[in-house]
């Protein structure tokens, strides 16, 4: 009896059990080790028994199987014959949320416990030959148990007859940590592979913007300006690509700004050479005449030395007017401005020009606003850039044509226009007449070519602004735009 009680108690807490007599001496012990997965339960119903007969109860553990979680069926044989009138097989089947027991109740009439008992398991849904539990991946059936001794006397009255020790219960609490520890491995392990994901994207958004400007400034370095960076959104990194590419634009601008210098001046060079070339070498070719049997005839001496005061005035010229505008081009003249008269600047310049327009048949005229303006300026270079363009037009105006001079408001500025109706200019030869020793390609009359190049610097050098209006067989029209015209009262 004590065996079984000890064996029935282990099976249905899962425990150690051990009845210790007074002295702690063991009695009976079931449970853990070869604890059984079925136990068969033989009782006889109260209410067949006969009148004084005591109920009598059987209580019969089966052998552990090999298998314990199948469910097919399983046959207990009790080693003993008993009248009963009942049967309860139980059996006890782990799983992932632990331990599950099924009863099944045979109901015997009339009949000895003898034979074998079928202990066929009922549970919450049908059970066939193939039916077997499957486990979650990484969960274990593997039961733990705790290092716990629970000991509790059996008295009676004050006296101990002996003791009851359970021990080694399933730990749930190391189980149910062991599930959330490896929840929080898993947890952490995706935790861990979307943080390196995402640091990767993170990484990838940092990076390329700076690689992309890393391969614009070596490509900086080897010489190509014209290298931007791409520009990924308006953060720092953004904007500091904007502002690289402003400075690459800068500096795009200034080596541009620099060649075409550069370009200019060596077609100055070349141009101021050809030029002063022309009249050393008619002077050259003059003066090896005269001392050859040429310079024996008075006649010829004179035309000989004629010619070459007219090769040293032009060398004069020329070189007046190459100081000149590499002055103006260098900021190296200093303006001296005043407030004038526009029509006394006007009438002033075309005076000296009217003999000559009167030799070639021209009409020079000066046209006046209404109503007298005032321009601040510096009378003497602007006189010259006035005197460049009269000249001009007084050279490529034919016999009985005509010159006009004149002014008008414009804005806050004042306008000065010398118009002809000469052959005109090429709409093609437009972008280049301001250059030096630029020539049109209908030009006859004589000139250095650094006249309206002289005309363009002192007109920049006052803040104006020069441009020109022409038509093939109409004429041209020069207009100087200079700031700060005022009105200045009528004379009389």
């Amino acid at each position: 009896q004590l065996a079984q009680l000890a064996q029935t108690t282990a099976f249905l807490s899962d425990v150690q059990v051990r009845i210790l007599d007074h002295e702690q001496q063991i009695l009976a012990a079931a449970g853990t080790g070869g604890a059984s997965a079925e136990m068969t339960w033989v009782f006889q119903n109260a209410t067949t028994a006969a009148p004084g007969q005591p109920v009598e109860t059987m209580i019969l553990v089966a052998p552990a199987r090999a298998d314990p979680s199948g469910v097919e069926p399983h046959t207990v044989a009790p080693p003993v014959q008993a009248p009963a009138t009942g049967v309860i097989s139980v059996r006890r089947l782990p799983s992932p949320w632990g331990d599950r027991l099924f009863f099944r109740n045979e109901r015997v009439e009339g009949e000895m416990v003898g034979e074998a008992v079928p202990a066929q398991l009922a549970m919450a849904y049908p059970i066939t030959g193939t039916t077997s539990f499957s486990l979650p991946v990484g969960l274990s059936l593997e039961v733990v148990r705790a290092p716990l001794r629970v000991t509790a006397p059996i008295e009676a009255g004050e006296q101990v007859l002996g003791y009851v020790e359970l021990s080694s219960p399933p730990d749930f609490v190391s189980a149910t940590l062991a599930v959330i520890r490896r929840a929080f491995l898993l947890a952490a392990a995706v935790a861990t592979a979307v943080a390196i994901a995402a640091g990767l994207v993170v990484s990838r958004g940092l990076t390329a913007p700076l690689a992309g400007l890393g391969q614009a400034t070596a490509r900086m370095n080897s010489g190509d300006l014209t290298a931007r960076a791409p520009v990924h959104g308006n953060d720092e990194i953004g904007l500091l690509a904007i502002q690289f590419n402003q400075m690459a634009a800068a500096l795009e601008a200034s080596f541009a700004a620099l060649a075409a210098e550069r370009d200019a001046l060596r077609r100055f060079v070349a141009d101021a050479s050809h030029e002063l070339r022309t009249p050393i070498t008619a002077l050259r070719t003059f003066f090896e005449l005269l001392l050859d049997n040429a310079g024996q005839d008075q006649a010829v001496q004179r035309e000989f030395l004629q010619e070459s005061q007219s090769q040293i005035d032009r060398l004069e010229r020329l070189t007046n007017n190459l100081l000149n505008l590499s002055r103006l081009e260098g900021g190296l003249v200093k303006l001296q401005p005043d407030t004038h008269a526009v029509s006394n600047l006007l009438r002033g310049v075309a005076a000296p020009f009217n003999p000559l327009a009167q030799e070639r048949q021209i009409d020079l005229r000066v046209a006046l606003p209404a109503r007298d303006l005032s321009i601040y300026c510096d009378r003497g270079q602007l006189e010259s850039a006035l005197t460049n363009l009269i000249d001009n037009a007084l050279k490529f105006t034919p016999t009985g044509g005509q010159v006009t001079v004149g002014a008008e408001p414009a804005g806050g500025g004042v306008s000065l226009w010398v118009k002809d109706n000469g052959p005109g200019i090429a709409a093609d030869e437009l972008p280049y007449i301001f250059e030096r020793f630029h020539r049109g390609r209908e030009a006859t009359a004589g000139g250095s070519g650094l006249g309206l190049a002289i005309v363009q610097s002192i007109v920049q050098a006052h803040g104006g602004q020069v441009e020109v209006l022409s038509q093939v067989g109409v004429g041209s029209r020069f207009v100087l735009t200079l700031p700060g015209a005022t009105d200045v009262p009528s004379p009389g």
